[in-house]
């Protein structure tokens, strides 16, 4: 559902009101193409973490919008608040996918219990097109939601410049701009997957495989993405 908002700087509060507001919009969307960036670059651990802060970002832009502030990273949270802002964009968005974010947030510092504590048992299954495709998707819900005016003139975002200028960032691997459906993304071709376990008999593994057994099921919190056969791996 587009939203339209028009905002008449009539006094500070406004301009804080806007500058937040836009604010959230403008480094959301940075981290957006950083994630990406390293997502596309096989550097999984850290794509999903600038992941889960852009989404985080995007999600206070309904906030900042109505003047509200949450002091949370807590994406799972925030997506109530846009169940109540607009239940059409909230059910559009995989909540599983947002709570898969969450999980890999608490990767962020190598000090943390995920890796430290041996009676905490962790597992997560990072699977590149997989992420990428939802991340994309996730992103231009809420990006194309938005028509935002000031002084009765339209504002051009980045996201939307960088459509009509086929960013090369923006555009690598994104099925949103290409010929393939988004399980044809997902399912069509090599994955490359990153699973981290702690678990209490063998501490903290890390494995890299690459496979042809990529599922386009919108579930992302499960035990492995394993291989049919050893050829599958490579």
């Amino acid at each position: 559902m587009t939203k339209n908002y028009s905002y008449q700087l009539n006094n500070e509060q406004d301009k804080a009101r806007y500058k937040s507001f836009m604010g959230f919009f403008g480094i959301a969307y940075k981290d957006y193409l950083a994630a990406r960036t390293l997502i596309n670059s096989n550097q999984l651990y850290r794509g999903v973490i600038l992941a889960n802060t852009s989404i985080e970002k995007y999600f206070k832009v309904f906030l900042a919008v109505k003047g509200n502030k949450k002091r949370t990273h807590n994406v799972e949270k925030l997506l109530k608040t846009i169940k109540n802002f607009d239940q059409g964009l909230g059910n559009e968005i995989n909540e599983d996918f947002i709570k898969f974010l969450g999980k890999s947030y608490n990767m962020r510092y190598v000090d943390n219990d995920v890796f430290n504590d041996s009676k905490n048992e962790f597992n997560i299954c990072i699977c590149k097109n997989k992420v990428l495709a939802e991340l994309d998707f996730t992103v231009n819900a809420i990006e194309s939601g938005w028509i935002i005016t000031k002084d009765n003139e339209k504002i051009v975002r980045r996201y939307e410049s960088d459509m009509r200028n086929r960013n090369e960032i923006l555009f690598k691997n994104n099925y949103l701009f290409s010929t393939l459906s988004k399980k044809e993304f997902i399912e069509n071709q090599k994955e490359y997957v990153l699973e981290l376990r702690n678990t209490k008999e063998m501490g903290l593994l890390e494995v890299n495989y690459e496979t042809f057994n990529g599922k386009d099921d919108g579930i992302f919190n499960k035990e492995a993405l394993a291989p049919k056969t050893p050829s599958d791996i490579t």
